[in-house]
Formats: structure tokens, C-alpha cells, sequence
């Protein structure tokens, strides 16, 4: 029987990509109505070990949610994109790092993994370097399809890749090979802050 496979891409973004419209997460994780329901997926914080993350409760920017020590999870709405700010980061305890995080919609797809699975979310020390001398950093989070699989065994695997995607061309590369779950975005700028051209719409709507 064969098990799904997720694989991580790592991506280094032109400074051209967009930041827009993160939400808040509580106490209704951004529903305008508090009495609606909304299917979410759980997000697992694995690294660094010790990190703490912050995410909006009461207005967008200001990162008033208690504390989560990584490693942590969160539940997150399909469909979503939040900001988060990233400290106590080991070896880089004064500095102040931000990541936004854009959830896929679910489909038939994601939802049989998604029943059953968290997605990962790491950053690594290599991506804290990285942002110092570039805009910023993405990671897509997808499953991959049968026929890129080489075995039957679940297995993570990354790419890195270092040029500048203002096509978001590996974005959609990592679509091609499977069904993306979550872009994760880290930088030294504030996320929710700062707003560009391109629409997180878009970034989902030339996907399959």
C-alpha cells in the first residue's frame, strides 16, 4: 500500500513578489463570524528548538498572541494567509524575524493527507543567513504525486534554489510535481507591514 510523500522546496524570491493581507487568528482564527465553521490544517513548528513565534490576536501587525516554543503546533483555516514574527531564534537572540504564511485551499487532493498528517514547518540556519543578504526566503510544503515517488516509504525531501523567481516559476514547478499545502515566507521585514503588486489571489489561481 502506498503512503503520500511530501517534499519541501526551498526558494529565494525577488524583491518584486507581494506581501498582502495576513489575518488575524483568534479567538475565531479570523472568521468574521465566530459562529462559522471553517475546515484548518495543523501546522507543526519543528526548529529551531527554543525559537518562539507570535502570531496576531487582535490586529494585524502586532503580534499579541502568547508565545509558541518551537517545537509547537498551530491550527491554521484553509485558504488563509497570517503573519507571524519569529524570535529568541538560537544564536540570534536580539534580532526579530517575520514569515508569512500562505495555507492552499484544500482540495481532493491534500484533504485524505490532511485527516491524518501535520505539515511541517522548519527554518534552518541556512535561512536565517540567506535573508541577511536577500529580500527574502520561500518554502513550498506539498504533497507529491505518485509518479515522482521512488519509493513506497513517506519521505522528506528539499531543494534549494537561489535564483530570482519573479514568475514564481518553482512555485508553480512544485505544483506540477504535486498539490501544495502551504508557502511559508521569511524576511527581516515585517510582512504585515509592507504590500507590493502581486496578490496572494494570484499566487493560487494560476495553480491547478
Amino acid at each position: 500500500m502506498k503512503r503520500l510523500v511530501f517534499v519541501v522546496v526551498v526558494i529565494a524570491v525577488a524583491a518584486s513578489l507581494a506581501y498582502v493581507g495576513c489575518r488575524i487568528m483568534e479567538p475565531s482564527d479570523g472568521l468574521s463570524d465566530p459562529g462559522a465553521v471553517a475546515k484548518t490544517v495543523q501546522l507543526t513548528f519543528t526548529g529551531p528548538r527554543g525559537m518562539q513565534v507570535n502570531w496576531d490576536v487582535s490586529e494585524v501587525g502586532l503580534y499579541d498572541s502568547e508565545a509558541l516554543v518551537v517545537p509547537g503546533h498551530k491550527n491554521f483555516i484553509h485558504g488563509g494567509m497570517y503573519c507571524i514574527k519569529l524570535t529568541h531564534v538560537p544564536g540570534r537572540s536580539k534580532e526579530e524575524y517575520f514569515s508569512r504564511i500562505e495555507v492552499g485551499p484544500m482540495t481532493g487532493r491534500t484533504e485524505l493527507f490532511l485527516r491524518h498528517n501535520a505539515i511541517p514547518i522548519q527554518f534552518t540556519t541556512q535561512d536565517f543567513d540567506q535573508i541577511q543578504s536577500s529580500d527574502s526566503v520561500a518554502r513550498a510544503v506539498y504533497l507529491l504525486d505518485p509518479e515522482y515517488q521512488l519509493s513506497e516509504m513517506a519521505a522528506i525531501e528539499s531543494l534549494d534554489i537561489t535564483q530570482s523567481d519573479p514568475n514564481d516559476d518553482q512555485i508553480r514547478e512544485a505544483d506540477r510535481r504535486g498539490s501544495i499545502l502551504v508557502i511559508v515566507r521569511l524576511s527581516v521585514t515585517d510582512f504585515a507591514e509592507t504590500t507590493k503588486s502581486l496578490s496572494y489571489q494570484r499566487v493560487w489561481s494560476h495553480l491547478r
